[in-house]
């Protein structure tokens, strides 16, 4: 039975991850981003809608909400003995209820945004050396097809095959698998909430960075 301390670290994480940055971004500028673009609250619609200044601001933002819950409070628990699992397996938990936040947040009646961002800071506390290597991928995906939703998904997709890399077989699969676990899920939800973006890229409709249209990542 998990202790009260450990749900209550599960319910702050979740929390955190549910803290509508973009939605708030927009509300500060009058603009309810929901009836905007793509109506998505990720930074992506934000930057489409209040500018690359604030929508870079959101991005961070919300991969913090993903990072610090998970990597602050996954020690602490252990420290205090609130749970017999691995840290690994602790901050595996508490990231995804970050995660779950981000995408299901109570106060926009668990509408929220796609979860890359907060994805990214979760597996930053996790094994920040394949985030980067996956952000790098991210970027240079972007500058090359200038489509967000495409350098997002096949980076995520990536991340897992980084991951099992650095670390070696041996270790992704053995004493580090609830990483390897989490990775893959990651990715294959990470796509399976852009297939709204599968399909217009398909129809020749996903619009690329720097183009404003109605429609969008």
């Amino acid at each position: 039975m998990p202790s009260t301390e450990f749900l209550l670290a599960i319910v702050a994480a979740y929390l955190s991850g549910s803290i509508p940055v973009g939605f708030l971004a927009g509300k500060a500028k009058g603009i309810d981003l929901r009836k905007q673009g793509s109506g998505n609250i990720g930074a992506t619609n934000v930057v489409r809608t209040l500018g690359k200044r604030i929508g870079i601001a959101c991005f961070v933002l919300d991969v913090l909400k993903g990072f610090l819950p998970t990597y602050v409070l996954g020690p602490w628990l252990i420290e205090r003995g609130a749970t017999s699992l691995g840290l690994d397996a602790v901050r595996l938990a508490l990231g995804v209820a970050a995660i779950a936040g981000h995408v299901f947040p109570v106060w926009l009646r668990f509408k929220g945004g796609k979860g890359v961002a907060t994805s990214a800071g979760v597996c930053a506390a996790l094994a920040w050396q394949a985030v980067l290597i996956a952000f790098a991928l991210w970027y240079v995906l972007l500058k090359l097809t200038r489509y967000v939703s495409v350098a997002s998904m096949l980076a995520s997709l990536a991340f897992p095959v980084v991951f099992v890399v650095l670390q070696g077989v041996d270790a992704a699969f053995g004493e580090r698998r609830v990483v390897t676990v989490l990775a893959i899920g990651l990715a294959l939800a990470i796509v399976v909430l852009h297939r709204a973006n599968i399909r217009r890229l398909m129809r020749g409709e996903e619009p690329r960075v720097g183009q404003r249209k109605s429609q969008g990542a």
